[in-house]
């Protein structure tokens, strides 16, 4: 059984060897990064993907969110997309790509999910996915 703030340092080392930015104000991790980015002389197109992990330390709870935000500006590159999802309860499992000249990328939905479940079972707490909540 891990302390609060050994489970934390975890979460956010793990975080940190995912590729996301992290930043830790109290009991609560909150990590981001850009995956898919293409771009051209009229416009832009970037996803990224977002999550939090609160402690609760007297429940020996962590509370996940995650979400996936994409934004664009101008007339967006052309670009090629693959997207396989399959969601089971409030879990989405799949991969979504996309490609062109002006840049590319990718992303796997329940890899960090997966990656911070892991973290807190093997510390002895309790991990709830809270899927309906913004980070």
């Amino acid at each position: 059984m891990l302390t609060g703030a050994e489970l934390l340092a975890r979460i956010r080392e793990r975080a940190g060897a995912l590729g996301l930015a992290v930043v830790t104000e109290g009991g609560v991790v909150t990590a981001e990064a850009t995956v898919i980015l293409t771009r051209w002389w009229l416009g832009r197109r970037s996803v990224r993907y977002r999550m939090s992990c609160r402690l609760d330390e007297t429940a020996r709870i962590v509370h996940f969110r995650e979400m996936v935000v994409e934004s664009a500006w101008g007339l967006p590159p052309p670009t090629w997309i693959a997207e396989r999802t399959t969601i089971r309860g409030w879990r989405r499992f799949g991969r979504l790509s996309r490609r062109s000249a002006w840049g590319s990328g990718g992303m796997e939905y329940e890899r960090v999910r997966e990656a911070m479940q892991q973290i807190v079972s093997e510390a002895g707490w309790t991990f709830d996915l809270q899927a309906a909540r913004i980070p």
